[in-house]
């Protein structure tokens, strides 16, 4: 896992928190093979943010396998905690806060908010949302994204705090880079 500028650990946990730019759409899925076979090492991996951690040597027909079995997983599905600055959103249990004041959000807002978390300085088309967050029936022509991002930008900003969400005139959505928070970390969320 050692690579010519850091560990697969350090790229792993550079790729799911930002830092590494990427190509519009879901983020990648990780599967990590490696020679490192200590279960450390296999935690630490899968911690990080590997979706997968196989240990060489290993049957080619196992290697097939797992990466059939990750390319059907909804890509979106596979960070059950996501982290952008201040923000924490964890998937699995519906809760988003921002440093230590939880955020109360309907569905769409946390399901907008998760969208641009998978995304991080990303700007994202109005069109996009509609077509991914919202179902087959929604009228492209509604007032609906405007109006969701909206409510979500004044829950994700209260007075004093940084901007979090800022709309691209002509272009879309984004989440501003901000720094993480200084409240330190929930208490139930992993940091």
């Amino acid at each position: 896992m050692t690579l010519p500028d850091g560990t697969g650990f350090d790229l792993t946990r550079a790729i799911r928190g930002g830092q590494v730019p990427l190509a519009d759409g879901d983020p990648p899925r990780i599967l990590m093979l490696t020679a490192r076979g200590r279960l450390t090492d296999r935690v630490t991996g899968l911690d990080v943010g590997a979706d997968d951690y196989l240990v060489k040597p290993f049957a080619i027909i196992e290697l097939s396998a797992r990466i059939r079995a990750l390319l059907r997983r909804e890509a979106r599905e596979a960070a059950a905690v996501l982290v952008h600055g201040p923000i924490r959103l964890d998937a699995a249990r519906q809760l988003a806060w921002r440093g230590t004041r939880e955020l109360v959000l309907t569905r769409k807002e946390f399901a907008v908010l998760r969208y641009l978390m998978n995304r991080p300085a990303y700007v994202v088309p109005a069109e996009e949302l509609l077509e991914h967050v919202w179902d087959e029936n929604a009228d492209p022509f509604t007032q609906t994204v405007r109006v969701t991002v909206g409510t979500l930008r004044r829950k994700l900003t209260l007075d004093g705090e940084d901007p979090a969400l800022e709309t691209v005139i002509g272009r879309g959505y984004r989440l501003r880079e901000l720094p993480a928070s200084v409240d330190g970390p929930v208490e139930g969320v992993p940091a």
